[in-house]
């Protein structure tokens, strides 16, 4: 009759054992407050920002906290290259 269906984890779902605290990524898109951004690994993940705030495409951020399966990032002082 019914047939199950397993997913595996989608695009952008984040993997706790693949990211730390403390990574360095830059924005891929704007976050309002949510968003998608690269992390020093090479890894596109979704994020969102800390308290909610707007962070502009291209911005450099660093990963404070790990919200579910999303980074949750701050902008950092540092600039991308």
């Amino acid at each position: 009759m019914g047939r199950r269906v397993i997913l595996s984890n989608s695009v952008g779902e984040l993997d706790r054992t693949t990211i730390l605290v403390g990574t360095q990524a830059v924005t891929l898109t704007e976050h309002r407050p949510m968003g998608e951004c690269e992390l020093s690994t090479g890894e596109r993940v979704e994020s969102k920002s800390e308290l909610g705030s707007i962070i502009a495409s291209g911005i450099s951020v660093k990963v404070v906290a790990l919200d579910g399966t999303m980074a949750v990032v701050r902008q950092s002082d540092v600039l991308v290259q």
